[in-house]
């Protein structure tokens, strides 16, 4: 299983170390725990979109906090570890940008 999800700049909360936080709550993407990250893009000022190193956790309940230094537009692609060994090269592009149609 695969899920997309397009963040924008509201979504992403002020941490108390100066960084911003958005979640993907496990009861959204229904993953559960043992799932990964493929793919994270962000969205540039001139909306050219790059390959984001990525910060993030997964917690013990399975909910999926990135963080970034500023608010942004980006695109994350969680896939669950049943379906990584069947994956396709680019294939998991194709399902991030999906996620912004």
């Amino acid at each position: 299983m695969r899920y997309p999800k397009t963040f924008v700049k509201n979504d992403f909360i002020p941490t108390e170390d100066g960084q911003y936080k958005a979640t993907i709550f496990a009861t959204t993407h229904q993953l559960g725990i043992d799932y990964r990250v493929t793919r994270i893009l962000r969205r540039d000022d001139s909306c050219i979109w790059h390959n984001q190193l990525p910060v993030y956790k997964i917690l013990e309940n399975g909910d999926f906090e990135f963080y970034v230094s500023e608010p942004c537009i980006c695109k994350v692609l969680l896939i669950g570890d049943d379906e990584v060994d069947s994956l396709e090269i680019g294939s998991d592009l194709e399902d991030v940008n999906k996620s912004v149609e």
